[in-house]
């Protein structure tokens, strides 16, 4: 049941329950519909996963929301257990616009996960602000395993392609932080990507010492609050 169907419901329960209160007499019809009324606002308490990443630079929590892009949550999420992003490099970096991330740092994992595309989600408008994490792609049906964290201000730019749909943000500001020291004196490393995804982490350690690497993400807790 929607959010928005929860409040709606709870809101005439209550109506209905404060005219029983004050015009019946039968007590037990108030009190049915009082338990009616905190069942539905119990719905109303979501639940949202949180995924720590330790990197080179610190560590940056994600907010999950699978609300947002419920095939892209549960295939991150899939990621995050399979220990997928545990030695990766963060091979791009673009001040102002996105941080990328994704291969891994073998190549049979890399194209084990590229065979496995997700289907798109649905296009919901979530603002691309500072931290919000989405997978990268290169149209329709597209998302596998590659992963963008926008960054200000070019970053609110995103969101108009199929592949760009967020399930989470990096909402402290400490994390925000991290994200925005990500070594990037390389300037832009898009067509490192390729390399990296026939040979793993091997073919930039001469040529790129400096890159900042995640050691490994995982699964913190579920994090309850009333929206």
């Amino acid at each position: 049941i929607s959010i928005e169907i929860t409040f709606i419901l709870s809101l005439v329960i209550y109506d209905i329950m404060m005219a029983f209160s004050t015009t019946s007499r039968h007590p037990m019809i108030s009190i049915v519909l009082y338990l009616a009324l905190l069942f539905t606002q119990s719905a109303l308490v979501v639940s949202q996963e949180l995924v720590t990443c330790e990197t080179t630079a610190g560590d940056f929590t994600i907010t999950m929301n699978r609300d947002w892009a419920p095939f892209g949550y549960d295939r991150f999420m899939d990621l995050v257990a399979a220990d997928f992003f545990t030695d990766q490099l963060l091979y791009r970096k673009i001040e102002g616009f996105l941080v990328q991330f994704g291969v891994a740092s073998h190549p049979n994992v890399t194209r084990e996960w590229s065979m496995k595309k997700i289907e798109d989600d649905p296009q919901k408008k979530i603002p691309f602000t500072q931290g919000t994490v989405s997978f990268a792609g290169n149209g329709p049906r597209s998302r596998s395993s590659h992963i963008f964290i926008s960054l200000e201000p070019d970053g609110k730019k995103l969101g108009s392609a199929e592949h760009e749909r967020p399930f989470g943000r990096i909402e402290d500001a400490e994390g925000q932080k991290v994200v925005e020291s990500f070594y990037d004196g390389y300037g832009d490393l898009t067509g490192l990507q390729g390399k990296l995804i026939a040979q793993g982490n091997k073919v930039a350690a001469e040529r790129f010492p400096k890159l900042d690497k995640i050691k490994r993400c995982f699964l913190v807790k579920s994090n309850h609050g009333e929206l």
